[in-house]
């Protein structure tokens, strides 16, 4: 059994960064996957980037749940407005609407993080960033329960008939 196998016994989340762009591999752990969050920051070459995935992903499997996380955002409002006309845009050219899902906020604490290797929610689980981030995992989760999970594939198995 490999570690992915192994991971998808031991855990209820596995979460992949895949980063900007998609390799074969990368798309066969999203066409596995149950759902897709798409992460991206309101600049034009992120937006096109995560419009250019959604295409991608939509091609391969129309009915992939799509959700949509504006990162980096300065204001609630600017973040919200960036979202709002991505998904107009998504909806008129690739016909499915992606759920606006949460916004982070700009935080410097994300660059002291990385810098640090440590998760900015442990450096300071009071920033604004920090605070967006379990509010998105808490309404995440809090939905979860009503599904039924009883008739689903394991992640691992469509990777293998994916791959």
């Amino acid at each position: 059994m490999n570690n992915l196998a192994i991971f998808s016994l031991l855990f209820d989340f596995i979460i992949f960064d895949m980063g900007a762009g998609a390799s074969e591999d990368g798309m066969r752990f999203i066409m596995a996957a149950d759902e897709c969050f798409v992460v991206a920051t309101p600049e034009p070459t992120a937006i096109m980037d995560a419009y250019s995935m959604i295409k991608h992903i939509i091609k391969n499997k129309f009915d992939m749940p799509i959700y949509m996380i504006m990162n980096q955002v300065r204001t609630t409002r600017s973040g919200k407005q960036a979202c709002s006309e991505f998904k107009q845009v998504v909806h008129r050219f690739l016909g499915i609407e992606p759920v606006q899902f949460a916004l982070l906020p700009s935080d410097q604490l994300v660059h002291k993080a990385v810098m640090q290797q440590c998760p900015y929610t442990l450096l300071n689980e009071r920033a604004p960033v920090s605070k967006a981030m379990e509010k998105m995992a808490e309404a995440y989760l809090s939905r979860e329960f009503d599904r039924d999970t009883s008739q689903e594939v394991s992640f691992y198995r469509k990777t293998k008939k994916n791959g």
